[in-house]
């Protein structure tokens, strides 16, 4: 009993003392201020500063080139994680079959990202919302009209 006494009358010193408050305070500030910055670069840049940079025409079919590659490839990895990930789920492997589908879900994303990079190397605008891809690439796939064959 006279331990749990001891115990209980002594103060604990939580706050700046523990944990290396000092080093997390300092962390913390330190990456706030470097975020503050990058929103702060952000925001001052104009279009002229998307019309300083150039690229050849040869550096522009080489960057096309390398994302269709990768676009195939994360397409290729998208197929292979859904099917392990079936494959896990038919076999009761819940958990598995869960990461075999986020797997599969991040092989996707990637995927998108590269074809949607590949929009704005094709209709040349660098920049463009996702408002302007979805209208031109999801949309125009439904709304455009088949050639009629009257003969």
């Amino acid at each position: 009993m006279s331990f749990f006494k001891n115990v209980k009358n002594k103060s604990v010193k939580v706050g700046k003392g523990l944990f290396g408050y000092d080093q997390i305070a300092g962390g913390t500030k330190e990456n706030y201020s470097v975020f503050k910055e990058i929103i702060k670069s952000n925001l001052t840049k104009t279009e002229s500063d998307q019309s300083e940079v150039y690229l050849s025409k040869q550096a522009v079919l080489d960057a096309k080139k390398g994302f269709l590659r990768l676009l195939i490839l994360f397409l290729f990895i998208f197929v292979i994680g859904v099917i392990y990930a079936i494959g896990n789920l038919l076999e009761g492997k819940l958990a598995i079959a869960l990461l075999g589908f986020c797997f599969a879900l991040l092989s996707l994303v990637l995927a998108f990202r590269y074809h949607f990079w590949l929009y704005q190397i094709k209709n040349q605008i660098l920049g463009s919302t996702f408002k302007e891809y979805y209208n031109a690439e999801i949309k125009g796939l439904f709304s455009k009209k088949k050639p009629s064959s009257n003969k």
